[in-house]
């Protein structure tokens, strides 16, 4: 019988109480670099990459009283370990490295410890992280409390070995000349050009008279408006030196509902539309419902100039203007993972707010997963008292750090840690509700689900202990006796549910249940839950006793392949029950026929929302969205080439994120094209060209297809994400790309046939775009919410014949450079057009409140 696991909430107290054992070591006394050696190693999709530790500590660092424990997204080969070591998968990313009994580093000494890995690394994101050290008192074997190793470096990928992944890895590599050939079809064009309001509206007419708003101002609304009056006045008394007084009777902001047309089309209840007037002292905003009535007013915002979110005026002038506006998708959604790396309330408030104002009305809310359950369950406390705290855990069995996450247990310190209460959730639902977003959790079942698993570990033992034998089994999520062997694809070997036993369900139903209630006392809506049911491994269940009954017990299961669609069955009845659509990714719709997946029609007529994501060009699904739409499944398109925000903006080794499916920068969202994703496959993930005739065997969309695409959707997965700071700088202005492709109007360069043509008008329409979010979205994004992290563009540069000239992709930024060697500051030169030059050049963008880019450095 397997031993049962150590509480992991006990084993933390434990070794937090531990002294630190008789050594002098420090988190300066221990260097430590990593670098790359070569990708490709033996023409196989693999790497060679080392460690460099070097002993700065007055002791010899020796023995087998210590070992270091990382994360690394890598599988390590084992076998190829040099240096006097060993690296062993503890599991996921977890890694630790053990001395061999005659190591002996010496004060002073080096050791250099080469491994092969696979896949490739060609980034800063690919490096191991969150080392820490742990000694082992060598006489009772009890472990020091764990230190951290601040001391370590990444070393530069400076040759074509260490950045290419292979020969044919055609992907430019990001230097100041590729970045300035990269914007050179961009130009500053004047404010008059730029565009009124991102999203596009649908229509819209532009007057020549300008109008002050002032606090004198009267806001009238009917009491069905009461929420949006509120809004809007919490708007302006943020930005004027006065509250809002109502003092002038003929100065008015009207909100009202109500039908009307536009281009024969009757705009009514459900469609978000609104029209917009300014004209002499009277500002009227027509919703079709209250949904629209908001996205007036948000809309009147975005009219605002930029100096208004400075600082705090007497009047803001307007020019007048009339709009009339609908979204072209009713679903304009984002998507943001809490649980790899955790974002507190505060965080996902400000992110909602930002959402609101680019019109997004849905937030998938992904908030579990193997490496952490982020919302309290009152009936299951252990979800969030294990599953929302990650620590150092030697045994294996407890919430590992992952993602660089750190040994220590404190959301103070890291974002490993961390949860929702239900007074933070009821919260979040109604700041949400009051922007009109649609909030839609993810409980990811049956994989992705080691948070839960190990959580109701600790309960049943917790329970089984005090004798309670039937109700510690009552929500077990995995068999006991279970000894089937796999691996995920994030290398958990211990994350999937057993979904043969009746417990599972009992879990799910408890779940959702308490979710339901947390909805209804924030008096928010809730239609579906999101299930995830995707990346589950070959092998499991394969040896599990209670599956091999379910099998012979039920005549209409033949294989454990077949046991995920039994269990979406069991799953769409418990959310039947609770009266909830079932939504999921792409997996919840397919079925395993050989080795290919192939649409699964079972469930098209059981409200079952397919997320649809695997796009990579070449991989071979790239038409698996329009199979599932054609099928008859209402879908979300999720694509990860142009809509996976995770993944990094280029290729620049400092740039955050992964780049398996590609890179993904702002032009990827708004060059979108949701009903012919054909059209916006120009080049692969290794940047070769795509012929489109490789693609003419592809399904395409019919008729019926089309009316089954709900939308669009952005996702922020966060395995890189580890602040604050970097979900914003990882989300804008990627999210503006999404918005405009979400709300506004199919653009006229997405009908374009010929390649070429197209791709020449996409330019010039995104030249405007671009201006737009320079000189207007950027200015104003660092004053509003107090100030986005947006990413601040590296600027290209070439010297040529001694003359320096410099672009950025988003015009309206400022560009600043040195000659002498030093980084530029927000006083260095001010670059304005090409200038002569000696020495080395360094060039960086600023925002409007001072913030740079990385340097650019041309010599």
């Amino acid at each position: 019988m397997k031993k049962r696991i150590v509480l992991f909430a006990s084993a933390l107290i434990t070794w937090l109480s531990l002294p630190v054992m008789a050594n002098t070591m420090n988190d300066a006394n221990l260097q430590i670099s990593w670098g790359v050696v070569e990708n490709n190693v033996n023409n196989e999709i693999n790497f060679k990459s080392k460690f460099v530790i070097t002993n700065k500590d007055k002791a010899a660092l020796e023995g087998k009283n210590w070992n270091i424990y990382f994360n690394f997204c890598r599988k390590v080969k084992a076998e190829s370990v040099t240096g006097n070591v060993t690296i062993n998968h503890v599991n996921g990313d977890f890694y630790k490295l053990s001395p061999k009994a005659d190591f002996n580093l010496k004060s002073g000494d080096s050791v250099t410890i080469e491994f092969v890995s696979a896949d490739w690394a060609i980034n800063n994101s690919d490096a191991p992280a969150g080392m820490y050290i742990v000694f082992n008192d060598p006489v009772s074997g009890k472990e020091s409390k764990p230190l951290l190793l601040k001391n370590y470096s990444i070393k530069p990928f400076s040759s074509p070995a260490q950045y290419k992944r292979f020969s044919g890895d055609n992907t430019p590599q990001v230097t100041s000349n590729f970045l300035f050939d990269q914007n050179k079809n961009l130009s500053l064009v004047s404010k008059s050009k730029l565009l009124p309001v991102i999203p596009v509206p649908v229509d819209y007419a532009i007057g020549n008279k300008i109008i002050l708003l002032d606090p004198s101002y009267n806001v009238n609304a009917s009491k069905d408006l009461s929420n949006e009056k509120e809004f809007l006045l919490q708007i302006l008394n943020s930005l004027f030196v006065e509250p809002m007084n109502g003092k002038a009777k003929d100065k008015t902001i009207n909100l009202q509902i109500g039908e009307f047309t536009h281009e024969g089309k009757t705009l009514k209840k459900g469609d978000e539309a609104y029209k917009l007037e300014i004209k002499g002292f009277k500002i009227t905003i027509t919703g079709s419902d209250e949904a629209g009535v908001f996205y007036g007013i948000q809309t009147l915002k975005a009219l605002f100039p930029v100096e208004a979110f400075k600082a705090k005026g007497k009047t803001i002038g307007l020019t007048e203007v009339n709009i009339t506006d609908y979204p072209r998708f009713h679903y304009r959604g984002m998507m943001l993972d809490v649980a790899r790396n955790f974002q507190k309330k505060e965080a996902v408030l400000k992110y909602l707010d930002l959402l609101a104002f680019y019109k997004i009305n849905k937030f998938h809310f992904h908030l579990t997963d193997d490496e952490g359950w982020r919302i309290h369950i009152k009936t299951l406390p252990e979800l969030t008292e294990i599953g929302g705290n990650r620590g150092h855990d030697a045994s294996g069995n407890g919430m590992l750090p992952s993602f660089a996450s750190g040994p220590y247990n404190d959301p103070a310190v890291s974002s490993g840690s961390g949860y929702y209460t239900r007074e933070d959730f009821i919260e979040i639902l109604k700041y949400a509700k009051a922007r009109h977003i649609e909030v839609m959790p993810e409980i990811d079942i049956p994989g992705h689900s080691r948070a839960a698993i190990k959580a109701m570990d600790v309960r049943y033992e917790r329970l089984m202990k005090a004798g309670k034998n039937a109700e510690a089994s009552k929500f077990l999520l995995r068999d006991l006796n279970d000894t089937s062997e796999y691996q995920s694809v994030q290398m958990w070997n211990d994350n999937v549910i057993c979904i043969c036993q009746p417990s599972a369900l009992n879990f799910v139903d408890e779940v959702v249940k308490e979710l339901v209630v947390m909805f209804k006392e924030a008096n928010a809506p809730i239609t579906s839950l999101h299930i995830g049911g995707d990346e589950v491994p070959e092998g499991v269940w394969q040896k599990s006793p209670l599956c091999a009954q379910l099998l012979a017990a039920d005549p209409n299961l033949n294989t454990t392949e077949e046991l995920p669609m039994y269990f979406l069955k069991k799953m769409s009845e418990i959310l039947a029950k609770h009266k909830l659509k079932v939504a999921g990714w792409e997996e919840i719709a397919l079925k395993k026929v050989g080795k290919e997946h192939v649409v699964n029609n079972e469930f098209v007529n059981a409200n079952f929302s397919p997320y649809t994501w695997n796009n990579v060009w070449g991989w071979g699904a790239e038409d698996i969205a329009y199979k599932l739409a054609n099928a008859g499944y209402k879908i979300v398109l999720s694509n990860v080439t142009h809509l996976y925000f995770d993944l990094a903006y280029d290729r620049s080794p400092e740039e955050p994120g992964y780049y398996w499916g590609g890179f993904v920068g702002t032009k990827k969202p708004y060059e979108f094209i949701p009903l012919d994703i054909y059209k916006s496959a120009n080049e692969n993930r290794m940047g070769d060209k795509i012929d489109q005739s490789t693609l003419n065997g592809k399904e395409r969309l019919t008729a019926a297809g089309k009316e089954n695409i709900l939308g669009i959707q952005g996702q922020l997965w966060t395995e890189n994400t580890t602040s604050q700071a970097l979900m914003e700088y990882l989300s804008f202005p990627k999210v503006i790309g999404l918005a405009e492709r979400a709300w506004s109007k199919d653009p006229s360069w997405s009908t374009i046939a010929d390649e070429t043509t197209r791709n020449q008008a996409i330019d010039v329409s995104w030249n405007i775009f671009a201006n737009t979010i320079g000189q207007k979205e950027f200015a104003r994004l660092d004053y509003v919410n107090g100030g986005v992290g947006y990413r601040v563009s590296v600027p290209g540069a070439v010297v040529e014949k001694g003359i320096l000239t410099a672009n950025v992709d988003f015009p309206g930024l400022t560009i600043r450079y040195t000659t002498d060697g030093s980084e530029p500051t927000k006083t260095s030169s001010l670059y304005t057009a090409p200038v002569a030059v000696t020495g080395t050049v360094k060039v960086k963008a600023f925002t409007s409140n001072g913030r740079s880019s990385r340097t650019t450095t041309v010599k």
